[in-house]
């Protein structure tokens, strides 16, 4: 029988063996296959300059030295470098033995920064995205300083 010490010192990495984990493990799989393809297409668009004229090019005039282009990047550049990460930590194939919490924080880390860069994009109108970029840079700031 297990005692408490067996229990509470340290961390234990168990095999995944019941047929429904396994099954949410291969779903994970699929989706973290994905990833690779989606990098790629994101380090074309990453490229790419806003057009002149358009909604981001007015947004970057207005936001000055700090553009909201540039704010987006960062974060979808954090966003594809934590999945990348992520791709590491679980692999595509053979067995898997995953790291007690690390890929929980490096996943909600991802999901954080894509999720960011879309609620800075989301609006139709333009003060309504330069307030959440200057709110995220503030937040950004504020973190710093502390």
């Amino acid at each position: 029988m297990p005692t408490d010490e067996d229990y509470y010192s340290g961390f234990r990495m168990s095999p995944i063996t019941d047929p429904k984990e396994l099954a949410a493990v291969d779903a994970l799989r699929a989706r973290l296959a994905m990833v690779p393809e989606a990098i790629a297409a994101w380090r074309r668009v990453a490229k790419v300059h806003p057009k002149s004229g358009s909604q981001i090019a007015l947004d970057n005039a207005a936001s000055g030295w700090r553009q909201v282009s540039h704010g987006l990047t960062h974060q979808l550049n954090h966003a594809a470098d934590t999945l990348n990460a992520l791709t590491v930590l679980i692999p595509p194939t053979g067995p898997l033995t995953l790291p007690y919490v690390a890929h929980y924080s490096v996943a909600r880390s991802a999901l954080e920064a894509a999720s960011l860069a879309l609620w800075i994009l989301a609006p139709d109108d333009p003060r309504v995205r330069m307030e959440r970029h200057i709110r995220n840079a503030w937040r950004e700031v504020s973190a710093d300083a502390e």
